[in-house]
């Protein structure tokens, strides 16, 4: 029997996509998991996050893209308008 020091990557997936031991986990056991298991900030994406909500058919839900938005809104309305908030991420309007 396998100890957990030994456990290979490949055995893990084997085990997690291929018995049915993960269908025995409680719910708090299953949300500490999914908590956890990304390495950081930069494995959550709006990509992610929308394929998330879509594989658990969450239609109440949104992601919004902040950087994306304050994008937008700063090349349509221009930097005058509200020069910090352009400023944060130095997005200029650009001449037409």
């Amino acid at each position: 029997m396998q100890t957990i020091e030994n456990i290979t990557p490949e055995a893990f997936m084997k085990f997690f996509r291929y018995t049915e031991k993960p269908n025995q986990l409680t719910p708090d056991d299953r949300t500490e998991i999914f908590r956890t298991i990304l390495l950081g900030s930069s494995d959550l994406t709006v990509e992610l996050l929308n394929e998330i909500l879509s594989d658990y058919a969450v239609g109440h839900l949104e992601v919004i893209d902040l950087n994306h938005r304050r994008q937008e809104y700063c090349l349509q309305r221009g930097s005058s308008s509200f020069p910090k908030l352009c400023q944060q991420k130095k997005i200029k309007r650009s001449k037409s």
